[in-house]
């Protein structure tokens, strides 16, 4: 039963739900609630009241982690068969509109992070092909971008967080590449909770910005180290390493600094982000995009970027009448 529950959710969320509930463990302590060590401690709707206000007004935590936090020690108590105050935003509306004024207090504006479209990514591998990181991680990083933005894969899909873990990472086994085109098993992402595992076909473009042969190349770099294992990591950096979610973004970033772009506005996500931006440019028809992306929802309009000019030409064509 206990590994059931331990699976029921990703091991990076288990992470920071297990903080979430340290946290509260925590403050019961400081505010001397007896049971604060016990396995379901002491809860009641003003305790979880006066927890946000003591995360926001003395640990300075942003409104995003304070409502992650809450959901772990939501989904603590629900393992143990307990109901909580945190059941529900419609019947709890107290503390809901309380977290509602910590969202207010920090004036949350993020900023919109900028898409690795094809032109920005045609640049990159152009770039990597004259020589950054050295063959072997310039090589990979042009497969992971490629890949990346043609499978319209999210970061942590190809990359680590901490240690690498076989049943949840992409391995080498879980790639078949052909001339025209590459099969990716993804054993586990954010839309597939229960592991079912999906396959997607990225195929061949024939030109410079080629996801295939940008593997292949890579591929060919991986087998001078010597890891032909079939069940390691498939993304490994020059030192055998698999390839961490910082290293990436890392040498991402530094990428494209050196082309002049603002590289403080780009992170793991903007390939995803590029790529729906592109198809949208193309006008890809919108039900394409959702199965590319892999979304169940309209929710990737979200990731769409449209500059000036597109708006421009817009409102000009709406102002042609009878035409």
């Amino acid at each position: 039963m206990n590994d059931l529950w331990d699976n029921s959710i990703s091991s990076n969320t288990k992470a920071v739900y297990a903080s979430g509930l340290n946290q509260y463990r925590s403050f019961l302590e400081k505010m001397e609630y007896k049971g604060a060590r016990d396995v379901t401690p002491p809860i009641s709707e003003d305790i979880l009241i006066q927890f946000i206000a003591y995360l926001h007004t003395f640990l300075h935590i942003q409104y995003s982690t304070i409502k992650i936090y809450l959901c772990g020690i939501r989904h603590h108590y629900i393992r143990y068969g307990l109901n909580t105050p945190l059941q529900s935003n419609i019947t709890n509306v107290r503390i809901y509109s309380f977290l509602r004024s910590v969202k207010r207090k920090h004036h949350i504006h993020p900023t919109k992070r900028l898409p690795v479209d094809i032109e920005v990514l045609s640049k990159m591998i152009s770039y990597l092909d004259k020589g950054c990181f050295g063959r072997h991680d310039d090589s990979l990083i042009k497969s992971c971008c490629t890949l990346g933005f043609f499978g319209f894969l999210r970061c942590g899909e190809f990359t680590i967080k901490d240690s690498f873990i076989e049943h949840e990472h992409l391995c080498l086994s879980d790639v078949i590449v052909s001339k025209q085109k590459v099969v990716v098993k993804l054993k586990t992402s954010k839309t597939d909770p229960f592991r079912e595992g999906v396959n997607i076909h990225i195929h061949a473009t024939g030109n410079e910005v080629c996801p295939v042969s940008a593997l292949q190349n890579y591929l060919v770099c991986r087998e001078a180290l010597s890891m032909a294992n079939e069940t390691a990591a498939l993304f490994l950096t020059n030192d055998g390493l698999p390839l961490s979610r910082s290293t990436f973004i890392h040498k991402l970033k530094f990428v494209l600094g050196c082309l002049g772009l603002d590289d403080k506005r780009f992170n793991g996500h903007s390939l995803r982000i590029g790529a729906a931006t592109t198809c949208a440019k193309l006008r890809i028809e919108d039900h394409l995009i959702k199965t590319l992306g892999r979304w169940s929802s309209d929710c990737y309009t979200r990731y769409i970027r449209t500059d000036q000019s597109t708006v421009q030409a817009a409102q000009k064509a709406m102002s042609k009448i009878g035409h």
